[in-house]
């Protein structure tokens, strides 16, 4: 029987069809370029065709039907090898449901597809009077998942061989529609179906010998369709048809297997770029992981290719990287048999929820539940999203419900150029009632901003040394230097005075000496430390002191208390120790937290510098 491998095709023929003008129908020029492409695959060396119009009949643009079921029966009749047919262009159903294969003048009205186009039927029928042993139709078309209505599409006579048999391939599912390439996606545009098939074809399968069978391209090419999100093919087949070698294998002994692995990473760890550690199965070094010895399964394997043990790879995913995207990371496949080159390895991501974002593509979806008063009468929350702080500034008379998008502080894009919008939904922290409305009043206006420094009419008491101060701090110093030089003097007085002391080494003395000063050394140190005085400002009328010190490492989360208020609560870190006794959050004076490092400074731009995560506090 003839296959790729040995080339002998005299009982053999193949009726190659496509159709892309259309008097009703839409135009698809990249029917044309898939029929340019398909016999260029047949008639080159890896399926090794004859060229000749003999062994190979080609129908292009056909307006009519004509005689083109006779033709069709005369092209199979008297083949006892292989019965090729394909097909590229529309598909239409007709009132009893079947399919359809749309030429030139192919009516688009249901009641005339029949006698307007090529029904499958006829192709049917061509393939019944035949007795060739191998049968192969290829439909590239929509609603090709028709032809599988009937039993036994393809099974001919009764005396056909019990091998190879029959093999049909459809585009798509008897519901769904094909898909093609637009003009703006390439220049030579061609159907999906025809440009994995070939595709596959002439790059070859790693790890199925010399010659690729119809069953292993029809799988390779589906999973490559599912997994660039494009329409699912079918296909049907009788008597081990699927082990027929339709095409060399550019593939054997050059590469390896391609691995696939899956992971989960945290949704804000997905957003930033994680980086995961997978473990990968190893080659099987007996069959080199084919998983065949010539024609008997692998005995170390069992037909896996999988050897014993595992390895671990840590690779870098993408920033942004979303649930369900497969990640290529080429040659971390499996080394090809005869030393050929690795194949690839493909990650499946699962991206796992947060507890406060979601996504929708490229933006991010946030619910902020706010405080009736918040709404009311307006507020401004700070949050942190990755790596920077987003403030949201709530409008007064806001309404529950309502979505703001802050453009630019999505997820990133997939050529990480950019990033998506964030979209924040408004929704009631607590219940609220007619009531609520009635109690609330509007603040009363102030001359300046009470999360900013006082500006107008405001009293700024600085510290300066008073003279009694001074005066203090001199003597301080005076008593400092008599304790250090007494012990001096005392020493000499001595070494000069008693005869008995002169054979005193000098260094002992000048030890003696400095183990006087560094015993005196921490009173020394509280005599001339001074505390900063308490800082005083005063803003109508209302006079806030600085009383302690907070560092800015202590803090995670800062917002107003309530709007129009001149207090903010500031949350703490677990690990701050309160020795004040206050409780966590602290409820604090806006300008005492404004002056934690010495300066005035606003408190949201306080926040984005200073504070290294977020946590949005609920009101103290």
């Amino acid at each position: 029987m003839a296959d790729a491998l040995d080339g002998d095709f005299s009982r053999s023929r193949a009726v190659l069809i496509g159709t892309w003008d259309y008097t009703e129908l839409e135009s698809v020029p990249a029917a044309e370029h898939s029929l340019d492409r398909l016999r260029g695959l047949l008639t080159g060396p890896l399926c090794n065709w004859p060229r000749d119009e003999e062994r190979l009949i080609e129908i292009s643009n056909a307006r009519s039907l004509g005689n083109l079921p006779h033709r069709l029966v005369e092209a199979f009749v008297d083949v006892t090898d292989v019965a090729l047919f394909y097909f590229v262009g529309h598909g239409q159903y007709d009132l009893d449901d079947q399919l359809c294969l749309a030429l030139g003048e192919s009516s688009s009205d249901a009641a005339f597809r029949t006698t307007t186009s090529l029904t499958f039927a006829h192709v049917r029928h061509a393939f019944k009077v035949s007795s060739a042993a191998t049968k192969i139709a290829i439909l590239d078309c929509c609603f090709a998942g028709l032809a599988m209505q009937n039993k036994n599409i393809l099974s001919g006579r009764e005396a056909l061989p019990p091998r190879p048999g029959s093999f049909l391939m459809m585009a798509s599912g008897e519901f769904s529609t094909a898909w093609y390439q637009s003009g703006e996606e390439a220049e030579k545009p061609q159907t999906y179906f025809t440009k994995y098939l070939v595709d596959v074809i002439e790059r070859g399968i790693p790890g199925q010998g010399e010659g690729l069978r119809l069953g292993t391209i029809f799988d390779t090419v589906a999973a490559d369709l599912i997994r660039d999100r494009k329409p699912e093919p079918g296909c049907r087949t009788s008597d081990q048809a699927n082990n027929y070698f339709f095409a060399r294998n550019l593939a054997a002994g050059k590469r390896g297997r391609d691995l696939r692995a899956e992971t989960a990473v945290p949704f804000r760890e997905a957003l930033r770029g994680a980086t995961v550690a997978l473990p990968l199965p190893l080659r099987c070094e007996t069959c080199e992981g084919v998983g065949m010895l010539g024609e008997e399964e692998c005995g170390t394997c069992h037909g896996t290719g999988e050897g014993h043990g595992q390895r671990t790879l840590r690779t870098r995913l993408r920033r942004g990287v979303a649930d369900g995207e497969i990640v290529h990371v080429p040659q971390e496949g499996w080394t090809g048999p005869g030393g050929g080159p690795p194949g690839d390895l493909f990650v499946t991501v699962h991206v796992d929820n947060d507890p406060m974002l979601t996504r929708s593509g490229d933006d991010l979806l946030l619910v902020l539940p706010i405080s009736h008063a918040e709404r009311t009468l307006g507020s401004t929350v700070n949050l942190r999203l990755l790596d920077d702080w987003v403030s949201v500034s709530i409008p007064a008379g806001s309404k529950y419900g309502i979505k703001m998008r802050i453009p630019g502080r999505g997820a990133p894009t997939a050529d990480d150029d950019g990033r998506g919008d964030l979209l924040v939904t408004l929704e009631a922290a607590d219940p609220v009632t007619a009531a609520d409305d009635a109690m609330l009043t509007a603040p009363e206006p102030r001359p300046a901003p009470l999360l900013a420094p006082p500006t107008t009419g405001a009293v700024v008491t600085t510290y300066r040394w008073s003279v009694s101060r001074l005066a203090g701090k001199g003597l301080g110093m005076l008593f400092v230097i008599v304790l250090v030089l007494t012990p001096i003097l005392l020493l000499i007085v001595l070494k000069g005075a008693v005869p008995a002391l002169h054979w005193l080494p000098g260094s002992l003395g000048g030890g003696i000496t400095m183990g006087v000063i560094a015993g005196l050394y921490p009173f020394i140190r509280r005599s001339l430390a001074g505390r900063r005085p308490p800082l005083t400002l005063s803003d109508e009328g209302v006079t806030y002191v600085r009383f302690g010190f907070i560092s800015w490492a202590d803090i995670t989360g800062v917002r107003p208390s309530a709007p129009g208020h001149p207090w903010v609560t500031v949350v703490l870190r677990r690990t701050a120790h309160l020795t004040t006794g206050q409780p966590n959050p602290l409820v604090l004076p806006a300008i005492m937290l404004s002056d934690l490092r010495g300066r005035p400074e606003n408190v949201t731009e306080a926040m984005r510098t200073h504070c290294p995560s977020v946590v949005v506090a609920s009101r103290a």
